[in-house]
């Protein structure tokens, strides 16, 4: 027991226990934290009108968010099942969303991208919501935002991947979903962004994973999303990239390039992880969600299961 408590001081050393109470009463056993750290959390593809599953994640989040005094919530896509919201009064507002994630500590401001399921009925009712809530901050199909850490700066990104892939697809165009030139419009964007920024840190977000062990794994797709993207991610020293659109918790880190990938699709369902092996350091077939904390010199990055239980933990340094 000391020798595990003496390794976790030398590999985490600003960090402590997050926890408040008994264990198991209300938090997390072993979360960890640090005053220093701008903390929030990561979950994906979840919008269930309010299914056992997904209360009981949500109820963990709550308590993640408490123990790390949260600042923000980033929803990684596939908000809304299986057919995305109508306007701002879709009951699913209700169902899947206040009436779910009721916790106090849950109400700080969340930041979604836009995923495939969300594209079946209108998707810039998901951005008017922000004008009548007073947390779910989605300012457009995609945007940025930035926080303070110290003299440094943390640069959330937020980008929109279903019409990337339906420009790759050979899609036809429409009036509402998927506008011809919307794809140039929006990677001229991201290379301004990412190129203008001094942040230390550089986080994007959007709902296809570049890389995945899962069920999409040898799929074109992901290749060709990959191939579109990841140069921006590697010419602007993007340090970490979350998407959802599979079901499951993985964290990825190829050997070249400076982007580790996490994939945090598991807010209300669980699929199989695959095999790969190749430069996947976590993979897990549990629901469950991301907690990030962000300090000047390290970002730690904890996954947790529906249940409440640490399923992984890793320190990412610059």
């Amino acid at each position: 027991m000391w020798r595990a408590a003496l390794l976790f001081a030398f590999c985490f050393p600003s960090f402590t226990q997050a926890s408040f109470g008994c264990p198991g009463a209300d938090s997390i056993p072993g979360l960890q934290m640090t005053d220093s750290a701008i903390s929030f959390l990561v979950m994906g593809d979840w919008g269930r009108n309010g299914s056992p599953t997904q209360k009981r994640v949500a109820a963990s989040m709550g308590m993640a968010a408490e123990q790390l005094h949260a600042s923000f919530i980033i929803a990684t896509g596939d908000n809304f099942y299986e057919n995305g919201v109508s306007g701002i009064h879709d009951s699913q507002w209700i169902s899947s969303y206040e009436n779910v994630y009721t916790a106090p500590s849950l109400h700080v401001p969340w930041f979604p991208v836009l995923g495939n399921h969300d594209y079946h009925a209108d998707p810039d009712a998901q951005v008017a919501y922000s004008s009548v809530s007073d947390r779910w901050k989605m300012r457009g199909r995609y945007y940025d935002t930035s926080f303070a850490i110290g003299p440094d700066s943390l640069l959330l990104v937020f980008i929109d991947t279903d019409p990337i892939e339906k420009e790759f697809l050979g899609r036809p165009y429409d009036s509402i979903r998927f506008r011809q030139g919307d794809v140039a419009t929006q990677l001229s964007w991201l290379e301004n962004v990412l190129a203008t920024s001094h942040a230390k840190w550089k986080i994007v977000t959007g709902h296809n994973p570049l890389h995945t062990g899962g069920s999409r794994r040898h799929s074109s797709r992901t290749r060709k999303m990959r191939a579109i993207l990841q140069p921006y991610f590697y010419k602007h020293g993007v340090n970490i990239y979350f998407s959802g659109h599979e079901h499951h918790l993985e964290y990825l880190k190829p050997p070249a390039g400076p982007t580790h990938y996490i994939i945090s699709g598991a807010g209300s369902e669980a699929r199989h992880v695959g095999k790969l092996k190749r430069f996947r350091r976590f993979a897990a077939r549990k629901k469950g969600f991301v907690t990030m904390s962000a300090a000047r010199d390290f970002v730690l990055v904890q996954f947790v299961s529906e249940h409440g239980t640490i399923l992984y933990s890793h320190i990412i340094r610059p």
